[in-house]
């Protein structure tokens, strides 16, 4: 039953008891006992009726980045958990396979790598000799070319030497573009281990997420999978735990009605109960009152946000709350009793006085008199007076002592 209802069913059963009481009210001539309660001063606070939810302040989603078969739960509903604590298991035998496979690709890109460094090693040897006997021939050719000239040798000696020559630049330059295909066949073979090592880092990634573990310190409130089940992680993360970071204060969302947000402010006091405990009230405080409003079977309501403590974590998440937002509070009001301005007296034994809101007294003589009052804000047992030719401790008088026997 929600608080609106409870507040109304009260308000029915009060006019049905003033009206029996009416019609029960003694005659003219008997003498009646008035009950009475006196003007007084105090705080009073006009209250705004809502419902709400209790959830957890921080909830975190425990999912998966890797696809497969739950192969073993480690934890379940109420399960207390740290952060770093393994949830569950995926069946790591497809991820163990790949990971020895990218390992072993790996070894093989780093043996390329070793050949072809002892490849570019060889033809760097090569080069250096070839250029020893480029610079051997290029000095014979010189000294014939000089014997040349002093008439001691033919032209055909120098022509082989000159071609002898040739024939070593050309074998040096052919050596050298060798040695720049193998240096760039070597910096290839190193990027393939360098992209191995990423492989295998991330195949070793993958296997360690087969291993589902709390990213925080909290209490299982939700479990979404059974052992055995399949997973499939794609552009959505599958959410496998909830965990409830900390019960020690929960979160009320309240739903206000739009003629009521006006009165509502943040950091108000808010008062609640739950089915859970009937009989006991809780305590909250207004955190949020959020601006966009909800529009349900052509009702507007507007989220109000309240954070209550809850040390023995005796509330929990989910539960529905009966709310009562101090929406006004005056301080060290004047105020008479609420039941004082629903008093009807007999026809008789009253004198004349104004209409409208009023309250009676009990004059020396026994006869009632009407003082007409302007209240303003009311708790129910209580209301706010504004105005009245009435001083703080006057009694007034709240209904009739009952007859024994009646």
């Amino acid at each position: 039953m929600s608080m609106r209802y409870r507040v109304l069913v009260i308000i029915l059963l009060a006019a049905a008891a003033a009206a029996a009481f009416f019609l029960r009210l003694p005659s003219s001539g008997s003498t009646s006992t008035y009950l009475t309660a006196p003007v007084s001063r105090g705080d009073i606070s006009h209250y705004v009726l809502a419902s709400g939810r209790l959830q957890a302040l921080v909830t975190v989603d425990i999912g998966s980045q890797v696809s497969g078969m739950i192969k073993s739960l480690s934890a379940d509903y109420n399960t207390a958990v740290v952060e770093g604590q393994e949830l569950a298991r995926i069946d790591p035998a497809l991820f163990e396979a790949r990971l020895q496979q990218a390992e072993a690709e790996l070894a093989a890109a780093r043996a390329q790598v070793e050949i072809q460094t002892a490849g570019l090693a060889a033809s760097r040897a090569d080069r250096d000799g070839l250029r020893a006997v480029s610079e051997n021939t290029g000095r014979e050719l010189e000294r014939k070319r000089a014997m040349l000239a002093r008439g001691g040798l033919g032209q055909s000696d120098v022509d082989t030497a000159q071609a002898e020559h040739a024939r070593a630049i050309a074998q040096v330059r052919a050596t050298e573009a060798t040695v720049t295909r193998q240096k760039a066949e070597v910096a290839l073979a190193r990027t393939e281990v360098e992209r191995m090592t990423a492989v295998v880092r991330q195949r070793q990634l993958d296997l360690d997420h087969t291993y589902i573990r709390s990213s925080v310190n909290g209490v299982i409130i939700k479990r979404f999978v059974d052992a055995g089940q399949t997973i499939a992680a794609g552009l959505q993360t599958p959410v496998l735990f909830r965990v409830a970071q900390d019960l020690s204060e929960m979160e009320l969302s309240i739903a206000v009605d739009e003629a009521d947000i006006g009165l509502v402010q943040r950091g108000a006091k808010v008062v609640f109960s739950v089915d859970a405990y009937p009989g006991e009230s809780f305590e909250a405080g207004i955190v949020q009152i959020r601006k966009s409003g909800e529009e349900q079977s052509n009702v507007v309501t507007y989220t109000v946000i309240a954070r209550a403590p809850n040390p023995e974590q005796r509330l929990l998440p989910g539960m529905t709350a009966n709310v009562a937002i101090a929406a006004i509070n005056k301080r060290d009001a004047r105020k008479l009793p609420t039941a004082a301005l629903y008093f009807v007296p007999p026809a008789a034994n009253t004198r004349a006085g104004a209409t409208g809101q009023r309250v009676w007294l009990q004059a020396r003589d026994g006869s009632l008199q009407a003082v007409p009052v302007k209240t303003g804000v009311s708790d129910g047992e209580h209301s706010e007076l504004l105005e009245g030719d009435l001083r703080d401790g006057q009694q007034v008088i709240v209904g009739i002592q009952p007859h024994a026997g009646n």
